[in-house]
């Protein structure tokens, strides 16, 4: 196979190995600090070798011992760490070459006065010589698993390989004709993200936090390639976990817990050949932290800013000796206040799996999770854009000033899934997975929010808002995977038969509520003027069926993927205050096509085209069914792994067009369709985790958005909340060595273009700058006994910029986060 298709292998950190120094004097000794460390890895026993022999390409300059042996684990695919003892004030002349892991280690190490090798069983042995190059302690070994990454699981550092997003098998990224980012456990810790929003806010073709700012609770608003959760185009949301599609009504989703997830991903443009039902801009995808045969062992405390106050656990492992039934248990409790006056939440989050594996050839994993949110004041904070965006006579409302009422709102949900992962294994060709999920999600709040503001400029007008809602989703994916050759094509076939059904039952109600007078807020809590009547009372039954096949095809570099599925879907929706039952039925057949070419020297040029397609139940204004939406994206991009180098830099250029898209009319809530809605951007994104102890992420993305087709005022015009250019770049620096040893400091920048907050564009909201920045310390560099204990302080919007982070319906705003401070300490064993 040619280097760019191999399987890149990764070993993930185990048992840390702590010896105690030993001082020795003789003839020939020169009396000798000893300390050995023994580390690396155990696995199967073939796999091992394999990788032992395989020759790797070496790039790594002259530095620092301790730092040249990470950038040595990081490309031969082993996770090296040494006690200080063994590496302090050692210099190593680097590595350059293509060689085998041994022959690698012996150069790597020549010139300095430690010794290694790699042992039969896959170990690695470091030893600190005496000043005549005498041993003096035997070493230590001491093993900890070594596994490979897989595209479900950890990943080491800021750069995962591989994803099974994308093609719903364990692909490399560079053999993925479809742009796909892949956000890892290490940069949500490396920034303390607390919320999805947050884990996503440096991933390319991704904006988030436009409605809400990001300051309140209840959901994050994610918009991929400008459609999604912020903009009033095709509004719907994509939100996956495990692959399959979660759901829920329409307040009720987003908002997960980032703890309990191992990476989430972002797959752009249209998915429906394998996922169904979709929007055009993508879909975004939680991969949950599952059980392990090796030891995971976390805990973790956190506070800061707003009284924020939280606890943390991730514990799993091996239940038997041999590794065959393992478990995980991951969850978090948190208690906060908020930036804005009179908002306080708390969550309780938890995610038990199990893991059994019955043979080498079957597997079946049981997942769970349960999250609870409790929000007392209200969960949506719109202000009048005369105050916020336009300054008053009175000047600008301050950011913590809240326009509803504490004493009504409130936001309370509870979200259930349950579900399985089958794998079985017939031979080295078929292989059958079966992934099964139940999702419950149960919402019920309310609000008072802004309706306009009187023409003296203070007196602001209310309303009141509230609603029910639950839904019960079913999903069962079966899937069968056919690896063979014909002739000179190596195919993966996939073939797959998915059963969706979703149950929703929504009650919502309305009242006026009393008026404010600004800027102060008198008569804040006053109440509403009548009780919340019931306007909206709704039974929802939708059933969906798709079948897919999909091939991807390759011959010596080339690599061809080829798609298609067929879905029908049918909903029943029955209005209980006027027992009226609608019924709807649409199909479609969408595909997708992906070529590229993966060279040797780690560059995978490759073009796609995608369709989507999403049902959509109800009657458009004037009568009739709504249409189900159509996308088409035509995409080209690069990919680039150069060899070596923990790193992946990724462009794309993309055509993305959205058909029959809906709208609803903010004074009337009637739903039409408005025509067409046309998306071309050009997408840059590099990550890398280096050796020498950097790690980097960035971003930019330009997105040419515009309603192409309409009979309104927006025609030509841009989306609202849809930023033109975003950009962002982290980096985050480890001191390897010297005095400063275990000492993190990061930074980062977000930038985030104007943007329009009406469909006429005549209001125009600034561009906006954020900057972050981190501090860590690992103890254990400072005493042994501290092993595994990390300090950190993480500072969000680091200057307290004041922003609108957005505009909508041409007279309400959102204030943006102001700075947030959080300071956690963390345990690993």
């Amino acid at each position: 196979m040619r280097q760019g298709q191999q399987r890149r292998q990764r070993v993930s950190p185990g048992v840390a190995a702590m010896v105690a120094a030993s001082m020795a004097t003789g003839p020939g000794a020169i009396g000798v600090a000893g300390l050995v460390a023994g580390m690396a890895m155990t696995a199967a026993g073939a796999a091992r070798a394999a990788d032992a022999a395989a020759e790797v390409s070496f790039d790594i300059p002259a530095q620092p011992l301790a730092g040249a042996l990470g950038a040595f684990g990081r490309q031969a695919g082993l996770q090296v760490s040494a006690d200080t003892a063994v590496t302090r004030g050692v210099e190593s002349r680097g590595l350059h070459g293509r060689m085998t892991a041994e022959a690698g280690l012996t150069q790597l190490l020549a010139g300095t006065p430690v010794a290694g090798s790699i042992t039969a069983d896959g170990v690695v042995v470091l030893q600190r010589l005496t000043g005549d190059g005498a041993t003096v302690l035997d070493p230590l070994q001491v093993a900890a698993a070594r596994v490979v990454e897989r595209a479900t699981g950890p990943v080491a550092g800021y750069v995962a390989t591989r994803t099974a997003t994308a093609t719903k098998t364990d692909t490399p990224l560079l053999e993925t004709p479809q742009s796909v980012s892949v956000v890892t456990r290490d940069q949500m810790a490396a920034r303390a993200v607390t919320t999805e929003g947050e884990a996503l806010a440096y991933t390319a073709g991704v904006r988030v936090g436009g409605r809400a700012g990001g300051v309140m609770p209840g959901g994050d608003n994610i918009q991929v390639r400008g459609f999604g959760g912020d903009g009033t185009y095709g509004a719907s949301s994509n939100e996956y976990l495990d692959g399959i599609k979660v759901g829920g009504t329409n307040f009720g989703v987003g908002g997960f817990e980032p703890y309990l997830f191992e990476r989430i991903e972002v797959l752009k443009g249209p998915a429906s050949v394998l996922y169904g039902q979709n929007t055009p801009g993508g879909i975004v995808n939680r991969v949950s932290k599952t059980a392990s045969e090796q030891a995971v062992n976390e805990v973790m405390l956190r506070g800061g800013s707003f009284g924020r106050h939280e606890a943390g656990a991730d514990i799993g492992g091996r239940l038997v000796a041999d590794g065959r039934l393992a478990f995980r248990v991951a969850g978090l409790v948190m208690e906060s206040d908020n930036q804005v006056d009179g908002i306080d939440q708390e969550r309780t989050a938890i995610a038990p799996s199990l893991t059994w594996r019955a043979g080498d050839d079957t597997t079946l994993t049981l997942l769970g999770a349960w999250q609870r949110d409790d929000i007392d004041g209200g969960f949506s904070n719109m202000l009048p854009i005369v105050g916020t965006l336009y300054e008053a006579p009175y000047g600008r409302l301050p950011r913590d000033f809240y326009a509803g009422d504490t004493d009504y709102g409130h936001w309370d949900r509870d979200l259930y899934t349950l579900g399985y992962q089958f794998e079985h294994r017939f031979d080295d060709a078929v292989t059958f997975r079966q992934n099964a999920r139940y999702i419950a999600n149960r919402l019920d709040f309310a609000t008072v929010y802004i309706k306009e503001l009187k023409t003296d400029g203070v007196t602001l007008d209310r309303n009141a808002f509230a609603a029910r809602e639950s839904s019960n989703v079913y999903v069962v994916d079966n899937q069968i995977q056919i690896d063979g050759t014909t002739g000179p094509l190596d195919h993966t076939l996939l073939a797959g038969l998915e059963y969706r059904h979703h149950d929703s039952d929504t009650i919502r109600r309305f009242a006026q509520a009393g008026t404010i007078v600004l800027p102060g807020g008198a008569n804040k809590d006053a109440g509403l003027v009548s009780e919340p009547a019931i306007y909206q009372n709704l039974e929802t039954r939708r059933d969906q069926w798709g079948i897919y096949v999909q091939d991807q095809v390759r011959i010596g570099g080339w690599i061809v993927n080829l798609g298609g599925r067929y879905d029908r879907a049918d909903s029943r929706v029955k209005n209980r205050l006027t027992s009226q039952e609608t019924s709807q039925d649409d199909e479609a057949f969408t595909t997708r096509v992906g070529l590229g070419y993966a060279f040797d020297t780690g560059l995978t040029p490759y073009v796609s085209y995608a369709e989507s397609f999403e049902p959509h139940a109800g009657t458009v204004a004037g009568g009739g069914d709504m249409k189900p939406t159509r996308g088409t994206q035509y995409e080209a991009g690069l990919k680039y792994q150069p060899p070596g180098w923990n790193t992946m830099v990724t462009a794309a250029v993309f055509h993305l067009t959205q058909t029959n898209v809906p709208k609803t009319d903010p004074a009337t809530n009637v739903q039409r369709q408005i025509g067409e809605v046309t998306n071309q951007g050009i997408e840059l994104e590099a990550v890398a985790s280096l050796g020498s102890g950097w790690d980097v992420q960035a971003s930019f993305t330009w997105l040419d958005s515009e309603v192409t087709e309409s009979t309104e005022d927006d025609l030509h015009n841009r989306p609202t909340m849809v930023p033109e250019v975003t950009a962002a770049l982290w980096g985050r620096y480890t001191f390897q060595a010297g005095f400063a040893e275990g000492l993190g400091l990061g930074a980062g920048v977000r930038y985030v273009g104007s943007t329009y907050g009406d469909e006429k564009n005549t209001i125009e909201v600034p561009s906006y700058t954020l900057y972050d920045a981190a501090v860590s310390y690992d103890l254990g560099q400072a005493a042994p006994s501290l092993a595994g204990v990390e300090l950190a302080v993480n500072a969000s919007n680091l200057f307290d910029e004041t922003y609108v982070s957005g505009c909508e319906v041409g007279r309400q705003c959102y204030w943006g986060q102001g700075r947030s401070v959080l300071g956690t300490v963390k345990y690993k064993w």
